[in-house]
């Protein structure tokens, strides 16, 4: 799992905003820790996908509430 948070770490250290990353990244601790063992149907980890999602709100330039709002949706 960590792979996926360092992507997310590294999405928003590259984003235009000033970001509250350690907000941002304790969202994503507590859906990776509310889905922990959970799969996809593909097999997948579950937090694999708002993990993306959180990624793309980044790279788009988004606020810090969106990006928490991917991760935890």
């Amino acid at each position: 799992m960590q792979e996926y948070k360092k992507s997310l770490f590294e999405a928003i250290s590259n984003s235009p905003r000033n970001l509250d990353k350690d907000k941002i990244m304790q969202a994503w601790d507590f859906a990776n820790l509310a889905h922990d063992g959970q799969k996809r149907k593909s097999g997948e980890p579950f937090i694999v996908h708002p993990t993306e999602t959180a990624i793309i709100t980044a790279s788009w330039g988004l606020d810090g509430s969106a990006i928490i709002a991917a991760v935890l949706h």
